[in-house]
């Protein structure tokens, strides 16, 4: 930082600003803002010539204006009333967010099913202080490419990176990748409802789990008699766990007497299940097909 910047901030602002302009400052080095500097100094170069509360005043306004362009970049529009550290809360997201060791719950909002606005607030929460409900309360308006534009990134990061993942991590990666397919084959049906596997997941969730640690916080939702529907929320579970993943009707098999307890049901969901099941592999052959032809 420029030293006639610097001495500025340290002798005009109080501690706790002072603070939140410095940050300021390296986030715009870090984005590699051009020419940042220079209209702080101009500024501060006649500073004698005007009012130390109007030169503050400027000031301010000046750095208001260079996070607004960093933020618009990224095709987010604050609200005109925001902060300057809700500013700052918000442009350190969007750069931590870009070196993270582990994009798990990044990838579990990003599949989410939920609103746009909701899914950009939680995953920008993820990688700041600030809470999902507080960056919503500060955005104006967005383009929602930015979330499409994270997903490419996030993808991009675990396909060309060396780290090395352990097995569980890799089979977490699957479970969710194959739930995004889940998601995509039902979401043409007539009455889409967010099935209860994707409905864990999308409320973070560890995926890869045993089925008994799912249930009870579904359990209720369970108990019904909309058969299809039934079957579909079950098979979405399934999907959740390690063994369903691996498995999903033998494991509809072992599990069906405790999940169900009704015989009526277990009945009536299973052939459901069978055919689901059928359908959700051909749509992945499908879909692996068109991948490799493209």
């Amino acid at each position: 930082m420029d030293e006639l910047i610097a001495s500025y901030i340290e002798n005009t602002f109080h501690p706790d600003l002072n603070d939140t302009i410095h940050r300021a400052f390296a986030l715009m080095e870090n984005f590699q803002l051009p020419d940042y500097e220079s209209e702080f100094i101009d500024l501060l170069m006649v500073e004698d010539l005007d009012s130390p509360q109007n030169t503050q005043d400027h000031f301010t306004t000046i750095l208001h204006k260079k996070l607004d362009e960093i933020l618009h970049a990224h095709l987010i529009k604050p609200l005109e009333a925001t902060h300057l550290h809700e500013k700052v809360g918000l442009l350190t997201a969007l750069f931590n967010i870009q070196h993270l060791s582990d994009y798990t719950s990044i990838i579990h909002t990003l599949e989410a099913s939920f609103d746009d606005l909701e899914r950009l607030s939680d995953v920008l929460s993820h990688c700041c202080e600030m809470s999902p409900l507080a960056i919503e309360n500060v955005i104006d308006e967005f383009n929602p490419s930015i979330l499409e534009s994270l997903k490419q990134y996030v993808y991009g990061v675990e396909r060309d990176t060396n780290t090395i993942m352990t097995d569980q991590v890799l089979l977490e990666r699957k479970i969710i990748q194959n739930l995004r397919l889940f998601k995509e084959f039902v979401k043409n049906d007539a009455k889409p409802v967010t099935p209860l596997g994707l409905f864990m997941l999308e409320s973070d969730a560890l995926v890869g789990q045993d089925l008994e640690l799912y249930v009870p916080f579904v359990d209720a939702q369970l108990k019904h008699t909309d058969y299809p529907k039934l079957a579909v929320d079950v098979f979405s579970l399934l999907l959740l766990t390690e063994k369903g993943y691996l498995n999903p009707l033998g494991e509809f098999k072992k599990c069906s007497g405790w999940l169900l307890d009704d015989l009526t049901a277990i009945s009536k969901v299973d052939p459901l299940i069978v055919s689901l099941s059928s359908a959700f592999e051909k749509f992945k052959h499908v879909k692996a097909t068109e991948a490799e032809n493209t």
